[in-house]
């Protein structure tokens, strides 16, 4: 059969109005998809699907004909392909009230196909000799997003964490991608893909232009681009090529410890429901940072230690919040020194020279504890009954009725 060609796909829908309509229901990346197959069926079946449907209206033809010409046109074809083919031919249909009975074409996984480890995953690195290309692998590594999401991302997707933090940037996606059968998660990527990303603007592979596209790749050119990568560092046959680096992700989130929720780990994969997208929204970004940051000792494809990672990290904490203690102690020593020079007329800074300091600080931690202790334990003075004006016996003040 002829090759279909990039210019093949593109002048599809403008040669075919009514799956031009159909096609404006559909995502860009499954329009894509679906051409390439349906383009596939016209050939090998020799009718197109503008007739097909022409005639179906026409009751020229019914569904069960319909269905058995699906089922012999894809016969020879993979498992894989049949299914898209059989979808794609029904979709189309049905949007114009055409309903195919139900097909015996049914997904058959006849092998498990299984993700990179670190130490693969690093083989094909090697291998993917330009830039670009590495950066790709690294994203959907480092993101979990599904192969043809990276193609689509554009600088404004990424823009904001990029200018404005220096850990994990989220990958902020348009409304639609979180929507629909295969949505996509509220997904981030780490140092790694930073520190390639700035190389690449550095060398102007990529533009800073809000629109721009991240990678000049169709899908077909950067699958042939892996495949080959993986094929040379001599990997096992079972991992997928694209997909393996999804399942990479998802492999690195649940072997993170501590665990990561699991109400975050699925928002992170989008593998929540279309009625919890609902409740979902940029918002949440800030709420799965920490999560994801918490878990990219594992998803670091360099780090082969993440276990000893993870306890520098909780380390480095612990100091921390010492620090910030220490730092909030000194900030109060330093309102009580300011009080009592206040208090004393500013004795101690008169007295004070550079190579006193300590001899001063240490004489003024003494005299603010004498003064405590003076407050503390100094009562009021007894009253004397016969010079204070409130004793009623003070002669001075006492009342003496006036003679009669």
């Amino acid at each position: 059969m002829e090759t279909i060609s990039d210019a093949d796909i593109r002048r599809y829908p403008e040669t075919n109005p009514r799956i031009n309509e159909w096609y404006r229901t559909l995502k860009p990346t499954t329009q894509r998809v679906y051409t390439r197959y349906l383009i596939q069926f016209e050939r090998i079946s020799h009718t197109t699907l503008e007739t097909l449907l022409t005639k179906a209206t026409q009751r020229e033809i019914d569904t069960l004909q319909i269905r058995t010409l699906i089922i012999n046109t894809t016969s020879q074809l993979s498992n894989s392909i049949q299914v898209v083919t059989d979808s794609a031919v029904r979709k189309f249909l049905r949007y114009w009230n055409i309903t195919v009975p139900p097909t015996p074409i049914k997904y058959e996984q006849t092998e498990f196909y299984r993700a990179y480890d670190k130490q693969e995953l690093n083989q094909l690195l090697s291998y993917l000799d330009k830039p670009l290309e590495k950066l790709y692998a690294i994203i959907c590594a480092e993101s979990g997003l599904r192969a043809n999401i990276p193609l689509q991302l554009q600088w404004r997707h990424v823009q904001d964490d990029f200018n404005n933090r220096t850990n994990s940037i989220a990958i902020r996606l348009d409304p639609p991608f979180y929507k629909g059968k295969k949505k996509n998660g509220y997904a981030f990527i780490g140092n790694r893909a930073r520190q390639l990303l700035q190389y690449c603007i550095e060398q102007k592979l990529i533009s800073t232009q809000p629109d721009s596209k991240l990678f000049p790749f169709t899908y077909d050119s950067i699958s042939k681009i892996i495949r080959r990568a993986k094929h040379k560092a001599n990997l096992d046959p079972k991992i997928e090529p694209i997909h393996g680096l999804r399942k990479y992700t998802e492999a690195q989130l649940e072997a993170t410890k501590p665990a990561i929720n699991e109400r975050y780990r699925i928002m992170i994969m989008g593998r929540f429901k279309d009625i919890d997208a609902k409740n979902y929204s940029p918002r949440d970004f800030d709420t799965l940072r920490p999560e994801y940051e918490n878990a990219y000792s594992y998803i670091d494809h360099m780090n082969t230690a993440p276990e000893k990672t993870q306890e520098l990290s909780n380390k480095q904490t612990e100091l921390q919040d010492t620090i910030n203690k220490l730092n909030q102690r000194i900030t109060e020593l330093e309102q009580n020194r300011k009080e009592t020079f206040q208090l004393t007329g500013g004795l101690f800074q008169t007295m004070y020279t550079p190579e006193r300091e300590a001899e001063l600080f240490q004489s003024w931690i003494l005299f603010r504890q004498l003064l405590q202790t003076i407050n503390k334990n100094t009562a009021p003075l007894p009253m004397n009954p016969l010079t204070d004006p409130r004793s009623p016996h003070n002669t001075a003040t006492a009342h003496h009725p006036t003679e009669q």
